[in-house]
């Protein structure tokens, strides 16, 4: 896993579920095989808010499998003891039945979206617009210079994935407070 680039929506919750439960895992490995998060990458190229939702995500870049979740939501919720994590259930706990027509697709479809949609929020950070802002030109006052803003994919080449990766080891470790 160390030697592989890991790609995922909310790759926080995946790190550090996999460091607390997989013992001998090494958290600084572990985190830098994870630079491309698509709930980081998605908010950089829209910065909107409200919900950047894997099923979102889906509608909006991977449209061919938008609403893959949906029969095994719904079973969900209509047998919530049963399947529901938080209310003592467990996915596994899905009739066999219903195997290849909810289970599958609601498990590795997250995985296919987050994949498929990695490769084109990167395009469209690639081909996003990048401006020029006026700023006090420090040199000559009551006068403005142009500031070219950085590119979008920079932003979250530079300053969001690796921070990311920093406040996941942090979250892992904890913080040493004095």
């Amino acid at each position: 896993m160390y030697h592989s680039i890991l790609v995922g929506h909310n790759l926080t919750f995946d790190v550090l579920f996999t460091y607390a439960n997989v013992p001998g895992c090494d958290l600084e490995k572990l985190t830098a095989a994870a630079p491309y998060d698509t709930w980081h990458k998605a908010f950089v190229a829209r910065q909107q808010r409200g919900s950047l939702g894997l099923e979102r995500i889906a509608y909006r870049y991977v449209p061919d499998m938008a609403g893959y979740e949906e029969e095994m939501t719904l079973l969900i919720a209509r047998h919530p003891e049963l399947l529901h994590p938080d209310q003592g259930g467990h996915y596994a706990n899905c009739p066999k039945d219903k195997w290849s027509t909810h289970l599958q697709p609601y498990v590795m479809g997250d995985v296919e979206v987050a994949y498929q949609a990695n490769k084109r929020i990167e395009k469209k950070l690639c081909d996003s617009k990048q401006y020029s802002i006026p700023l006090a030109d420090p040199d000559n006052p009551g006068q403005f210079r142009w500031y070219q803003a950085p590119h979008r994919k920079w932003v979250y080449d530079n300053i969001v994935s690796p921070a990311s990766q920093t406040l996941m080891r942090m979250m892992g470790r904890g913080l040493q407070v004095d």
